[in-house]
């Protein structure tokens, strides 16, 4: 027995499924990278931070520890333009670890809408080759029932041929044998009335 014939609509849809999911693994993958860029930019804004305290600190060590042999105010009058110089430092580089960051993330979301853009074209693109596919597909499948139809009619159509000559056969041989049953009748009462000498 033929196997059934398999509607191809399946397996294209399934291939179409997975290459979505592989243009929502890379959008998933630039999303991840923006928020490393962003946590690296905030261990930067820290670190400044504390780099700020430890130079104030040390402007105040060297103060206690020049106390005795120094001007205390003019000591302090340094160390508090130091540490004015240290802060407004500081307060730079963070501010350009701001811009940093700002433009990294900007660049980054540039990029995650290259990749969405991207990913949605070929996504569309393979939509279109499964539907062309599809079509191409069921319009063989068509031909191919069609076929199958009409052949099954020409196969109806010449059994019907043969057995309506069966059945002419069978008449035939009905009659035939009809005929010489009767020949074989009339043989036997002839010979019969032999026998008895009937007539």
């Amino acid at each position: 027995m033929e196997e059934p014939i398999k509607n191809p609509e399946e397996s294209t849809t399934e291939k179409a499924q997975f290459k979505a999911e592989d243009a929502g693994k890379a959008t998933s993958t630039a999303a991840e990278k923006l928020e490393s860029l962003r946590a690296e930019a905030l261990e930067q804004l820290t670190a400044a931070a504390g780099k700020v305290e430890e130079i104030a600190g040390e402007v105040t060590e060297k103060i206690k520890a020049a106390a005795a042999d120094i001007d205390v105010d003019d000591l302090k009058a340094q160390a508090a333009e130091q540490l004015v110089i240290a802060k407004a430092k500081a307060t730079q580089t963070i501010e350009d670890l701001k811009v940093q960051a700002t433009e990294a993330a900007t660049q980054a979301s540039v990029k995650i809408e290259a990749v969405k853009t991207e990913a949605a074209v070929h996504l569309e693109e393979l939509r279109v080759m499964a539907a062309d596919k599809l079509a191409v597909a069921s319009e063989q499948f068509a031909g191919m029932q069609e076929q199958a139809t009409e052949k099954l009619a020409e196969l109806k159509e010449e059994a019907a041929e043969q057995l309506e000559a069966a059945g002419k056969k069978l008449e035939a041989l009905k009659a035939e044998a009809a005929k010489e049953l009767d020949e074989v009748t009339d043989k036997a009462k002839e010979f019969w009335n032999r026998l008895t000498g009937e007539k």
